[in-house]
C-alpha cells in the first residue's frame, strides 16, 4: 500500500536543482558569482573610507591629538 501523505516543501526551503547536489560535489563559486559577494566588499570598502574621512576630520579639528 502506498503512502497517501505527500511532503510539501515550505516556502522558505529552496527547491532548485542546486540543493539536490551533495555539498561535496558542488563546485566552489568564484567571489563574483557568489550571492551578495560584491555587495559585501562594497560595504566594507565604503565603511573603511568613511572611517578614514572621519579620522582625518578629527585630526584636523584637534591638531594636538596626534603625537609629534
Amino acid at each position: 500500500m502506498q503512502d497517501t501523505e505527500t511532503r510539501r516543501t515550505p516556502a522558505s526551503e529552496r527547491t532548485t536543482p542546486e540543493t539536490r547536489i551533495p555539498p561535496a560535489a558542488r563546485p566552489n563559486p568564484t567571489p563574483a558569482t557568489r550571492r551578495h559577494g560584491k555587495h559585501a566588499w562594497l560595504a566594507l570598502g565604503l565603511t573603511g573610507l568613511l572611517g578614514a574621512v572621519w579620522a582625518v576630520a578629527i585630526a584636523n579639528r584637534y591638531p594636538h591629538i596626534l603625537p609629534g
